[in-house]
């Protein structure tokens, strides 16, 4: 028995090169990174007297 499923990314939003998978004890894992220009920004803290 076999299974597949396909699925499209965002563009600009993840890094394919940088996909990986395991499959390991029935269990599949799958990291789809994000590129660092599209990770969140920490918050900018602004100071006022």
């Amino acid at each position: 028995m076999s299974f597949k499923r396909s699925f499209t990314l965002p563009k600009g939003i993840v890094d394919s090169e940088k996909i990986k998978a395991t499959y390991k004890n029935g269990e599949l894992k799958i990291n789809i990174p994000k590129l660092e220009a599209a990770k969140p920004k920490p918050a900018k803290l602004i100071t006022v007297e």
